[in-house]
């Protein structure tokens, strides 16, 4: 997201605030991240998410297919982790 933000002429690091490597964009956040890596593989998602990261051009392109691939119940799961995981990075970015 920093990259992002860097992109509307804010000045702020573009490193992750996670693991303090690469640049924070959205694939970054939610799928390279040593962090994102390990919630996801704590859920045991890890396999299926992986497999459509690989299979598709963009992270929301790659988001949006799997979650169409979820049981509703498992869907609500993942959709407020996913709110949780940008809660995370907006109350990290603001200290």
């Amino acid at each position: 997201m920093q990259v992002r933000l860097q992109g509307k002429c804010v000045q702020c690091p573009t490193n992750c605030v996670s693991c303090d490597s690469s640049n924070e964009d959205l694939a970054h956040m939610f799928f390279t991240c040593p962090l994102a890596m390990q919630v996801w593989t704590t859920t045991g998602l890890w396999n299926d998410i992986q497999q459509e990261v690989t299979d598709t051009s963009t992270s929301s392109e790659a988001i949006f297919l799997w979650l169409q691939c979820l049981t509703l119940d498992l869907t609500s799961r993942v959709l407020v982790l996913l709110v949780c995981f940008g809660a995370y990075g907006s109350i990290v970015n603001s200290k």
